[in-house]
């Protein structure tokens, strides 16, 4: 698998017209291998790249360091978690203040669109984006339309525990989840939920954060 850094300021040869993913994807737990895998097996099927799009630090080191939860994964774990999916490449986005600013169109022509040259971009069917969570679904596939990459809403969802189930199927309760989370998960659904400057970048309801 590449790995590419810093897309957006430096001539980094990135893989084109593959099928692309975003998420902060900070620990890679069953949820997120599933739905690592679904992008790898489309991506394979058209014969093109797989790519994952993520942001290191986690934006909460940057904008809220005093709430930011303890990483499950180290990147190097993380890589190699995301390695073990199929994933053809990953691009890593350094997160700061001023990308935090970016909004979530500009990022979505720039990024996805023209350096990646996407061919289809798959994230959660609740995926929200950018400033001040600007960024959706409808969104991408408006920019998409534009930019020559089709939008998939992927089904797959994980709970609190990172455990993966399709869509119809009976949910937790919300006491069952609330026992299930660990200090570190509660703190992640604390900023996915209430730090809208910063949830975009990551925040999937039920997929990848």
């Amino acid at each position: 698998m590449q790995v590419l850094r810093d897309p957006l300021r430096s001539n980094v040869d990135l893989p084109r017209g593959g099928v692309v993913t975003v998420g902060n994807f900070d620990g890679v737990h069953l949820g997120h291998q599933a739905m690592l895998r679904d992008v790898a097996a489309r991506a394979r099927d058209a014969g093109v790249p797989s790519v994952v799009v993520t942001f290191d630090p986690h934006p909460l080191k940057v904008l809220h360091p005093e709430r930011a939860p303890k990483m499950i994964q180290t990147l190097r774990q993380r890589e190699e978690a995301i390695e073990a999916c199929g994933i053809d490449a990953l691009v890593l986005v350094p997160f700061t203040r001023d990308f935090s600013l970016i909004p979530a169109e500009e990022f979505a022509r720039e990024l996805l669109g023209r350096k990646l040259a996407a061919r289809e971009v798959c994230v959660g069917a609740r995926f929200f984006f950018g400033r001040e969570r600007g960024g959706n679904l409808e969104l991408l596939r408006r920019v998409g339309a534009g930019a020559g990459f089709s939008v998939h809403g992927l089904t797959d969802v994980s709970d609190a525990a990172g455990r993966s189930r399709r869509r119809g199927s009976a949910p937790r309760s919300p006491r069952a989840t609330s026992r299930a989370r660990t200090p570190s998960s509660a703190a992640r659904t604390r900023w996915t939920e209430s730090s809208p400057r910063v949830t975009g970048w990551a925040a999937r309801s039920g997929s990848p954060r």
